[in-house]
């Protein structure tokens, strides 16, 4: 199955799509080179198959190609970045990290 991503024109947004259906979609609002991601939505019949944290990741993707920061006000973009901090963390401002409880740095030791 193609996955595909289409941005709002208005630049206020992300839509997931399989094949020809519509999975979900993120919304963002703009403030300079800051992206605020305010909601992530994926429709209850298609939850469950990671097609909330593809669409955050393709977020975070284009941030980082278009050199933005990221502010995660959506929760579950939180939880995408924790769980990787090593791609992501570093889109998030070091001031707004404590804020959403994230770490300050990525921990580079393994046990």
């Amino acid at each position: 199955m193609t996955t595909t991503f289409i941005e709002s024109v208005d630049l206020t947004g992300f839509e997931m799509w399989v094949a020809e259906t519509q999975v979900g979609h993120l919304l963002f609002s703009l403030r300079g080179d800051v992206m605020d991601i305010t909601s992530t939505v994926v429709y209850p019949e298609f939850g469950g198959k990671g097609f909330g944290a593809k669409l955050v990741m393709h977020a975070l993707d284009v941030a980082q190609s278009r050199s933005y920061s990221v502010i995660p006000t959506c929760p579950f973009v939180v939880n995408v970045i924790e769980r990787k901090p090593e791609t992501y963390l570093g889109l998030v401002r070091s001031e707004d990290r404590l804020r959403f409880g994230l770490p300050s740095s990525v921990d580079t030791e393994s046990d």
